[in-house]
Formats: C-alpha cells, sequence, structure tokens
C-alpha cells in the first residue's frame, strides 16, 4: 500500500486520509484519485478474507468511476 507523508505527522495509509486531506493531495499531485481507489482495494483484498465485509467487489467499475470523476477534481 502507498504511504504518503502529512504535514506534522508520520507517514500514513491512504485509507487513514480524510476526504479533506484526499482532496490536497490530489491538488497537490502527490496522489491520484485512481492511486487511492487502488490502494483501498488492495486493503479490501487483504482484510476481507477475515472480516467477510464485502459480499461483491466491482473493480472495474469503480475503476471507470474514478476516471471519469477525476477531471473536475484536479
Amino acid at each position: 500500500m502507498k504511504e504518503i507523508a502529512e504535514k506534522g505527522k508520520e507517514k500514513m495509509d491512504i485509507h487513514e486520509l480524510t476526504a479533506a486531506e484526499l482532496l490536497e493531495h490530489y491538488q497537490l499531485r502527490t496522489l491520484s484519485p485512481v492511486e487511492a481507489v487502488e490502494s483501498l482495494f488492495l486493503r479490501i483484498e487483504k482484510l476481507n478474507p477475515g472480516l467477510n465485509a464485502f459480499v461483491t467487489l466491482n473493480r472495474q467499475e469503480a475503476m471507470r468511476a474514478v476516471e471519469n470523476s477525476r477531471a473536475p477534481l484536479l
């Protein structure tokens, strides 16, 4: 999983960021929405076998949606 540096903080995993922090990283181009979604899917794949929190994941649709929505954020 990708780690990023935060102001005044230790390195954080993407899943620990708030929406405001994600947006700031997108604007600074230190993180892309595609990287964020990919990182979250990796985390789900790692943890879900023990949690069974997700029944169905649609990675292709999620990636298509993030690609379509990222232009307005940047």
